[in-house]
């Protein structure tokens, strides 16, 4: 049998923690109950956010890396096809939302 432990490790240098030290996430996010609206506003738009930062970053940290690594040739032109499709979606929803291009009927 495996003996369920009462506690948690937080890493090396600290000690362990009371499970019954931990919050529930309604008294983290002061709400009474946990619901679809509150799941989003809590879970999925914080997440949603963190995801569109390190996505950004990583063309421009990870790409010049790559190309150092392994040279243009390998994945030089990869990356620079890729740079210039992004810009030009990227312009394209620009003009779509601020109503500068209308789509054909």
């Amino acid at each position: 049998m495996t003996e369920v432990s009462s506690t948690r490790p937080l890493g090396v240098s600290r000690p362990d923690l009371a499970v019954t030290d931990l919050p529930t996430p309604e008294e983290v996010f002061k709400v009474s109950r946990i619901g679809p609206k509150e799941l989003i506003k809590f879970a999925v738009g914080p997440s949603l956010i963190a995801l569109g930062i390190s996505i950004g970053s990583g063309e421009w940290l990870l790409g010049p890396q790559a190309v150092g690594q392994y040279g243009f040739i390998g994945v030089g032109w990869v990356i620079t096809i890729s740079a210039l499709l992004q810009t030009s979606a990227g312009q394209g929803v620009y003009a779509l939302v601020h109503g500068e291009v209308r789509p054909a009927a």
